[in-house]
């Protein structure tokens, strides 16, 4: 399976399995695959997996990063105010510089699971729209003085380099 697949793919399926629980030892995988066809061209991609990713997204956003030699500082990082109450989870962060990287999924942005009001808006059981959530979180970040770089599928897929330069750009302006 995973020697058909492209590194993105196989990996993303990696992350999934691990988050889901469905896999808890990728060394338990990786032995089970020995010797099976493909298995030598998948072998860089073992390493890369991380269970932290909670999307196929996600995952494609980390691994252009660190092909670009951006190695997020951490994945899934809750950012307190100055009181330590939480006031988000951002999907990739460089702490250290306040930097976020948001991975915008078209399906949480247009309302999975949720309703379309008479404006076209989309509400979540909660009530509140996705957009509208994120917009609320990121000044509530840019308060706490951290840049956000916000990326989409198409930015990851069909222009890595835009994503790479984004992000060392915001971090680049960042005192370390």
């Amino acid at each position: 399976m995973l020697g058909s697949a492209e590194p993105e793919e196989a990996v993303s399926l990696m992350d999934a399995a691990l988050r889901s629980g469905r896999l808890d030892r990728l060394d338990v995988a990786r032995a089970a695959a020995a010797g099976r066809p493909g298995c030598r061209r998948a072998e860089p991609w073992w390493s890369r997996a991380d269970g932290r990713s909670e999307s196929a997204l996600e995952t494609r956003a980390r691994l252009v990063l660190v092909d670009g030699g951006l190695l997020p500082e951490q994945l899934q990082w809750l950012v307190r105010d100055e009181s330590g109450v939480p006031v988000a989870r951002v999907d990739l962060a460089y702490p250290s510089r306040r930097v976020a990287v948001e991975a915008d999924g078209v399906r949480f942005h247009v309302g999975a699971g949720g309703n379309r009001g008479a404006s076209g808006v989309a509400w979540t059981r909660d009530g509140v729209d996705p957009v509208f959530r994120d917009r609320r979180r990121q000044n509530a970040l840019a308060r706490l003085d951290w840049k956000i770089v916000r990326v989409t599928w198409f930015d990851v897929v069909d222009q890595p380099l835009e994503v790479i330069a984004n992000v060392r750009g915001a971090l680049s302006s960042r005192p370390a």
